[in-house]
């Protein structure tokens, strides 16, 4: 699962995914019309991150095995076939 907060003026990302040296996300990124948040993660960390909310667009994911996912944070995705279910809780 993975699932993402609406904190104050941030999103907090967490992702319920494999982070072993072999399979894990490389990096976590939010982009807006005129700018790009990065969190670079790291085999055997944590795959979380948080962003600054102004005017994100989109976040991406990468997976060093299953490759680029990317949703959008209004409406989110329930991709089953890739695998891919995030789920979107905001908080007020």
């Amino acid at each position: 699962m993975r699932s993402m907060c609406n904190m104050e003026d941030e999103y907090y990302i967490h992702i319920d995914h494999s982070m072993t040296k072999e399979h894990y996300i490389s990096f976590v990124a939010a982009a807006s019309s005129d700018d790009m948040q990065m969190v670079k993660l790291y085999p055997e960390g944590s795959a979380e991150a948080r962003f600054k909310i102004r005017g994100v667009r989109r976040i991406f994911f990468y997976c060093n095995r299953d490759g680029l996912f990317s949703i959008d944070p209004v409406k989110g995705i329930d991709d089953k076939e890739s695998g891919l279910n995030i789920l979107f809780s905001f908080e007020q």
